[in-house]
């Protein structure tokens, strides 16, 4: 009886991880460069707010301010894509 209770706990425990694994670690490989350009767009747009900072006049602040809007309407189109695909 005891060493029941052991192998189920355990037959548990492995189909929670197999679960967790499926739900966090395992994507497809859209997603996976769904989330690759994603990453990309969103260091771009860092970079985008320093010249921003640093503008030295308005306008170049408001070039800059179109170039991070464009960027901003692309995160947001992916991160529509990435939620489609779940």
């Amino acid at each position: 009886m005891n060493s029941t209770a052991v192998i189920v706990a355990i037959g548990s425990i492995a189909a929670l991880a197999l679960v967790l694994f499926k739900k966090y670690f395992s994507t497809d490989a859209n997603t996976r460069e769904l989330k690759k350009s994603l990453r990309e767009v969103r260091g771009k747009m860092k970079d985008k707010l320093e010249e921003i900072k640093h503008a030295k006049s308005a306008e170049d602040e408001d070039m800059f301010m179109d170039t991070y809007n464009e960027l901003d309407t692309k995160r947001l189109q992916i991160l529509a894509e990435i939620s489609l695909h779940k």
